[in-house]
């Protein structure tokens, strides 16, 4: 793997109890080393955000993701991502790169991102909060769907076991 997209981390982690395996991703339960990987990285992307021209804090939409590996001498790291599309197309190379490109073929992505975008804008035009109330349980359940969508359509293969 491309060393420059492992980032160490700058916490001591000497007091830390680490999981033996992976948690489940959708658990409330957080391990305290993916909870500082977290915090470590939304840091970093705050701090370069600046030199885009793009504050990560104050946009909302804008998913982070870490993944905390164990190197082969025993120490920890992690790895880094962000969800979507950039502003202005720019590229944080010490990133995981997204898996998916957009630019093949009837991409469901980008049209249920549009169709979203769509929904937020009659939300905040909207003024019967009633109905504003709807149009949110809606949005919320075609984010969901279209994120069950993604889900369903795309297998990893763990490398690692397909040597064996």
């Amino acid at each position: 793997m491309n060393s420059a997209l492992i980032f160490k981390f700058k916490s001591d982690l000497s007091q830390l109890k680490i999981p033996i395996k992976l948690n489940n991703p959708f658990s409330l339960q957080i391990p305290a080393i993916a909870k500082i990987a977290a915090l470590e990285f939304k840091a970093f992307m705050n701090a370069e955000s600046k030199k885009w021209n793009y504050d990560f804090h104050n946009v909302r939409g804008k998913m982070l993701g870490v993944l905390v590996v164990q190197q082969e001498d025993y120490s920890y790291k992690y790895l880094g991502t962000y969800s979507g599309k950039m502003p202005q197309g720019l590229i944080c190379n010490q990133c995981v790169p997204s898996i998916f490109d957009d630019s093949v073929g009837d991409y469901f992505i980008n049209k249920g991102m549009t169709a979203l975008t769509a929904m937020s804008k009659e939300i905040n035009q909207t003024i019967d909060s009633v109905e504003v109330s709807a149009l949110k349980e809606a949005r919320k359940k075609k984010s969901n769907d279209l994120q069950n969508h993604l889900f369903e359509h795309y297998q990893f293969s763990n490398f690692s076991l397909l040597n064996h």
